[in-house]
């Protein structure tokens, strides 16, 4: 389950709850991103262990704002939320011009509400990049070639982050480009920080972001 926390108590209480009210997403969209999914109501991930948190979302607001903190051209990059539950993250990012928008997902369940959370969406809001969604265990996703925009909303444990960074890590020493890491409710933000790979470049209410010192400048 996910750890509850200053960032979390920040982010998705009081003001933040008052903007999902305001933003009504969902009411906007006909989708399904508001309610939270704990691990043990989903079938596929009763063997997860205590690495898999629960799902949550922020309002979009928040999110846009998230992604506007990353300073790139956005028509270069991949935007990936390792750990995307029911998408709303996904559908939010297709309304910038990235040059696709992936969710990576290890509940089969979950990863069934995005997809029918992707065609609500795009019912109404036809355009903005493709989105795509892949039903894999985090660890076994192989990061595509293009610089890349990485976002987790605390999706799981320091064991797992150490090891996604890892994988991460030896993707950008094999093809060094530019990347940056949007961290939410950045509970293990010491794990990020113990990779050289990667250098904070700002700090906002609630999160982290992270540029690789890999790739060529911006």
């Amino acid at each position: 389950m996910r750890e509850a926390g200053p960032y979390l108590a920040e982010l998705v209480c009081g003001a933040a709850r008052k903007a999902e009210l305001r933003d009504n997403f969902d009411t906007r969209f006909g989708t399904n991103t508001t309610s939270s999914a704990m691990p043990w109501d989903l079938p596929s991930l009763a063997c997860a262990g205590a690495e898999v948190y629960h799902y949550e979302t922020l309002p979009s607001s928040a999110i846009q704002s998230a992604i506007e903190t990353v300073p790139a051209n956005f028509s270069e990059y991949v935007f990936i939320d390792l750990g995307c539950g029911k998408g709303r993250a996904l559908l939010v990012a297709a309304q910038f011009a990235f040059v696709r928008v992936v969710g990576i997902e290890l509940s089969c369940e979950l990863a069934a509400i995005v997809n029918i959370n992707i065609d609500r969406y795009r019912a109404v809001e036809p355009g903005g990049a493709d989105i795509e969604v892949h039903v894999c265990d985090v660890l076994a996703y192989e990061f595509p070639p293009q610089p890349l925009v990485l976002f987790l909303f605390n999706p799981f444990g320091a064991a797992t982050l150490r090891r996604v960074c890892s994988n991460l890590a030896q993707s950008l020493h094999r093809n060094p480009r530019r990347a940056y890491l949007i961290y939410v409710n950045p509970l293990h933000q010491r794990v990020i920080a113990g990779f050289p790979e990667w250098r904070e470049l700002r700090s906002p209410s609630g999160l982290v972001v992270y540029e690789s010192v890999l790739g060529p400048p911006a």
